[in-house]
């Protein structure tokens, strides 16, 4: 992943929504904090991970699966990863107004 425009906001939410301790720094630095983050959720507290990747609406059965498949903190990076894409493509729909065309019909409101 490269630095974005909305490196920032994205710090600064998931900091406020989880309670994570993440000061500004560059993407590397986020990203590696983050990761260490998540390695201790799932040493530690798991539940608290599935229900921080159920609020972020990171899809809970594959990261349960990229655990089971991998290292802890190989793990640890790719569900980083994800939480940091999810928040991104969120911010940049609100930004732009428009929301994802592929839910399935059974799951709209």
């Amino acid at each position: 992943m490269t630095e974005t425009p909305h490196l920032i906001t994205l710090q600064h939410q998931l900091a406020e929504k989880f309670e994570i301790p993440l000061p500004e720094s560059t993407f590397e630095q986020f990203s590696i904090q983050l990761t260490a983050w998540v390695k201790n959720l799932i040493v530690n507290d798991m539940n608290k991970l599935l229900y921080i990747l159920y609020r972020v609406d990171v899809e809970e059965e594959k990261m349960l699966k990229i655990i089971r498949e991998n290292s802890i903190p190989h793990g640890a990076q790719l569900i980083a990863d994800a939480l940091i894409s999810r928040q991104l493509q969120k911010i940049e729909q609100r930004q732009t107004g428009t929301t994802p065309s592929d839910i399935p019909e059974d799951e709209k409101w």
